[in-house]
């Protein structure tokens, strides 16, 4: 792991975006749009970012909307979608432009999902350009042999064109069983190798092996806590001449499993591969360390905390504390040196950019930021390493400040596109729309506001 003063070596050379000291021109757009660009039918939510650099070439989220794509065959079923960036475009953050919207979470033969579908990952990093969309699913019909009757996580991967991509499961154990229990949350790497999710099922651990290079992977079996994996996408040979993707349990000490009940999780996107995530109320990392085809597993604990977040490499993390706060740790040697970013609670959903040098989250409080807060709503907030400085970074079009608040604060790898969920639905206009606009109304099952959407604020080019 890098050391802390590279780490903040590396943050300083680097500047805070445009925007986050003079918002003024940058634009936000409606990310969950219609072909015309409108606004859709239904609710949408949980914007994901691709993390390829300045490009952030797609974007996915999860909606009830019926009129996203042409022909969407489920109905008002929840559905995972991706929006791929319009080419050409430059490769130094410069405006968004949305190409065609796909439907991620469409079942075999190009049937409409049986269930509903939701919580979505997107590959990308600095040296791969994203590949995959991971996501859970209640559906039966996305792949042969779903007969769990439980929630599954999924890869959606295209070769050349996103709407020509192939649809696997990933929560299953080493020799391809289904997950005897329900999967919470997944999460894919930059270049589409690994995934890691939580699951509660006890039949997922690889528990014994006769290839001598994989025993130091081996655990016990779960306890049927929620427990976190990473499963490997890549092929290994097996001692019979065979290939295997592996199942590893990630939340473990030594090679027991632990117990705590895994709440949240994170992967990070370089050449380690880190899983952080929160059990018991505490915050851990595994990192896998593979050499000549064997994965060795170390564990070390973070900080009291939840909902982490990583950078790229795995050395920096953000997360939850009690009491609704936000902190950052960085790895120093074996250990993690800690610094406390809010006080006063009221703020949550940390991420962090790939190379760890804004932390962006949201927060209810009004005090903590260098440019004035004065909406009375919750907003996007983005933190500098380097100097500590925290400003409001969600903006509506042509600077002015948020009506409502905004939700699921997502930031691109380089700090130029700030995703966020809101119900104000003038965020996009060039002018406030009345204050009685609503989206068209629910329909039976919708949990959230008819009016909520994802968007996209831009943070200025560099």
């Amino acid at each position: 792991m890098c050391t802390f003063a590279t780490a903040l070596l590396t943050a300083v050379l680097v500047a805070a975006p445009a925007s986050a000291l003079n918002p003024t021109g940058f634009p936000t757009w409606l990310m969950s749009a219609t072909p015309t660009g409108g606004l859709p039918n239904g609710p949408s939510w949980d914007g994901r970012i691709a993390l390829d650099e300045r490009n952030a070439s797609v974007v996915a989220f999860t909606s009830t909307a019926t009129d996203l794509v042409p022909g969407d065959p489920n109905g008002r079923v929840s559905d995972v979608f991706a929006v791929p960036r319009a080419s050409p475009f430059a490769g130094n953050g410069t405006a968004w432009r949305a190409a065609p919207t796909v439907l991620i979470s469409r079942g075999r033969g190009g049937a409409g999902a049986n269930g509903p579908s939701w919580g979505s990952s997107v590959s990308g990093d600095v040296h791969h350009s994203p590949r995959c969309v991971a996501f859970l699913s209640d559906a039966s019909n996305l792949v042969p042999g779903d007969t769990n009757g439980a929630t599954d996580a999924f890869l959606y991967r295209w070769s050349r064109h996103i709407g020509q991509g192939r649809i696997t499961r990933v929560s299953v154990n080493s020799v391809g069983r289904q997950a005897l229990g329900p999967t919470t949350s997944v999460v894919v790497d930059g270049d589409c190798s690994h995934v890691a999710f939580i699951s509660a099922a006890r039949n997922l651990a690889l528990t014994h092996t006769s290839n001598p290079k994989w025993r130091g992977s081996v655990s016990g079996r779960a306890s049927g806590q929620p427990a976190a994996y990473v499963r490997t996408l890549t092929r290994f040979e097996t001692s019979h001449g065979g290939q295997v993707g592996l199942t590893l349990l990630a939340s473990r000490s030594g090679s027991r499993a632990l117990s705590c009940g895994t709440t949240s999780l994170a992967l990070s996107r370089g050449h380690k591969r880190v899983v952080a995530y929160a059990c018991g109320g505490m915050v851990r990392t595994t990192m896998l360390d593979l050499h000549r085809d064997a994965y060795r597993l170390r564990t070390t604990l973070v900080a009291p905390g939840d909902h982490p977040a990583l950078d790229a490499a795995g050395d920096q993390v953000a997360y939850e504390t009690s009491g609704g706060n936000i902190s950052w740790a960085v790895a120093v040697g074996s250990g993690w040196r800690r610094t406390p970013i809010t006080s006063g609670g009221g703020s949550f959903g940390p991420s962090l950019t790939a190379p760890g040098i804004w932390i962006s989250y949201e927060s209810d409080r009004t005090r903590t930021a260098r440019n004035p807060d004065r909406n009375g709503v919750r907003d996007a907030y983005l933190y500098t390493v380097h100097d500590g400085a925290t400003n409001v970074v969600s903006f509506a079009t042509d600077g002015r400040a948020m009506a409502r608040d905004v939700h699921r604060v997502r930031m691109s790898a380089q700090g130029n596109y700030l995703l966020f969920d809101t119900t104000d639905i003038s965020a996009a206009s060039s002018r406030p729309l009345s204050a009685g606009y609503l989206a068209p109304p629910p329909f039976p099952g919708d949990t959230l506001s008819p009016a909520t959407q994802v968007y996209m604020h831009w943070m200025g080019p560099k």
